[in-house]
């Protein structure tokens, strides 16, 4: 047998700053799109609402992907699916520098956010795995900074490899893949013979349910990317189709439909791995319920489209998960989801409007842009550290509740975003810009807030809430990129979606005071 690598007490930071590295790959990957985006623009010819298609279609695969990989890093050698999600992700971005087209880029942006979905659950479960508990509060927030790090980095490394030739990005976002593709080989040489312990597993019982349980398990795994492919293709042809005719219509009924029963046959698959692992049938007349409700979401879905599909996994979810379903059903969760529909509206508009506003609509060049790029995502930060730093002040100074101090520090960061009011009467200066580094900061500073109402609603249902809101909230989100284009095409401005992306926010404090009630 070998003899277990020992590893020296400073492993694990360095482990912990591997996965610095990777958010801040995972984002460099992200935005290269929006530092590029007038050259891309004028490359392909692309109208507004064609450019908001790309980053519609990588929010859509994010929110399917999140769902995918969330599961399968619960039941895969992190240690391997890890370096997998991010060498495919790598290879989409340097594939994204060799298209030709709007179509190909759409695909490739569309597999990007899928693979770039499986970041976040297999880092975390590294942190949970290599960090004792007292260390992994650290640990994440040294894995969180790295978002900001890519999206300070990727401005200065685009402007110094672009040149004056109109596609230089092509070698840009090569360049940027490839770094991922380094990193894998990082991670494979960082954590050899440390395979097993980065992944948390329960040890397998004797019997014959539980090896057809294991087997069904495995089977789901695999079932389930499958159908989640099936899905992303399925939406990619949809957005196609619009693409080429121009409107929605032609195919969205059959699509739809096909789209609709992956969904049913996945929740079919999840309900018996569910039943398989003897975790929720508790009497036979729950059994013959699930049943039923499963069969209709099996025949109707194809059928019938998406309602007869979401209605049958409403009823299974409030059999299969009881307590959780009380709180999806509460006026909290509700409450939440509105509020990140609006937080994440003003940071994503402003993440990939930015650029083509300070070059499009306001006549800066491309280095002076992406200098204030990074610029803007420094005060990001600079607005992330305050609104913690300002909520414990309001706690230790005014004697607030931790959630009073949070409600007003959100209601803070809204007035900050505000200011979007002011764009359409700012032309090119340094007024303009000062007001943008504002909105960024309070943009940024909304999110602390929303984590820990998060934390407020269940102590015990923490990651599967926040997995919901999240997947909630860029499906909601991802079409508003198109809906920007439209209104920038039809004005022939930016100002008035910025103007509305600065003022969602407030949909988070108008939910709050309706929905949350006492925090008592």
């Amino acid at each position: 047998m070998t003899k277990p690598l020992t590893r020296s007490a400073s492993w694990k930071w360095w482990i912990t700053g591997l996965l610095l590295l990777a958010t801040t790959i995972n984002y460099m990957d992200r935005v290269t799109l929006a530092n590029a985006s007038v050259r891309v623009t004028e490359e392909f010819s692309l109208s507004e609402r064609q450019y908001g298609d790309l980053e519609l279609a990588f929010g859509l695969a994010f929110a399917a992907g999140s769902l995918v990989f969330g599961f399968l890093a619960d039941r895969v050698k992190v240690y391997w699916l890890y370096p997998c999600v991010l060498a495919a992700w790598s290879i989409m971005g340097m594939v994204s520098g060799w298209t030709s087209n709007h179509s190909e880029l759409l695909i490739c942006r569309t597999l990007l956010g899928f693979f770039e979905a499986g970041h976040w659950p297999c880092a975390l479960k590294t942190t949970f795995a290599v960090l004792s508990e007292k260390d992994r509060t650290m640990g994440n927030s040294v894995l969180q900074s790295g978002a900001s790090i890519g999206a300070v980095v990727t401005p200065q490394l685009m402007k110094w490899l672009m040149t004056d030739e109109l596609g230089s990005w092509r070698f840009a976002f090569v360049a940027v893949g490839a770094i991922g593709l380094l990193w894998v080989c990082l991670w494979l040489w960082m954590m050899r013979g440390m395979e097993e312990p980065v992944v948390s597993r329960v040890k397998s019982r004797q019997g014959l349910s539980n090896l057809l349980a294991s087997i069904h398990c495995q089977f789901f795994s695999l079932f389930s990317l499958f159908a989640s492919f099936q899905i992303i293709t399925l939406l990619v042809l949809l957005l196609l189709q619009r693409i080429e005719s121009k409107e929605w219509f032609p195919q969205l009924e059959v699509i739809g439909f096909q789209i609709s029963a992956n969904l049913g046959l996945i929740c079919l698959m999840w309900i018996g791995f569910k039943v398989a692992r003897k975790r929720i049938i508790k009497s036979s007349h729950q059994c013959i319920f699930v049943v039923l409700m499963t069969i209709v979401a099996f025949f109707a879905s194809p059928h019938f489209g998406a309602g007869w599909s979401l209605l049958a996994g409403f009823f299974a979810f409030a059999i299969l998960s009881p307590d959780l379903f009380v709180i999806v059903c509460g006026r909290r969760f509700w409450a939440l989801a509105l509020l990140i529909t609006g937080t994440q509206t003003v940071w994503h508009i402003y993440r990939v409007w930015l650029m083509k506003f300070l070059q499009t609509g306001r006549g800066y060049t491309e280095v002076e842009a992406l200098n204030f790029n990074s610029a803007y995502y420094i005060s990001t930060d600079v607005g992330c550290f305050a609104a913690g730093i300002v909520s414990i002040l309001l706690v230790r100074r005014l004697s607030l509740s931790a959630h009073s101090a949070r409600r007003w520090v959100y209601a803070g960061a809204c007035g900050l975003t505000s200011l979007s009011v002011l764009i359409p009467w700012l032309g090119q200066g340094w007024l303009l810009l000062a007001v943008l580094l504002v909105i960024g900061a309070g943009a940024l500073a909304l999110f602390p807030c929303y984590y820990s109402f998060v934390q407020e609603v269940s102590a015990d249902h923490v990651g599967r809430i926040t997995g919901l809101l999240s997947m909630w909230v860029w499906a909601v989100t991802s079409p508003l990129h198109s809906l920007f284009g439209y209104i920038a095409d039809t004005t022939k401005s930016y100002d008035a979606g910025l103007v509305i992306a600065g003022l969602a926010p407030w949909l988070g404090v108008v939910a709050m005071r309706g929905l949350w009630g006492s925090d008592k």
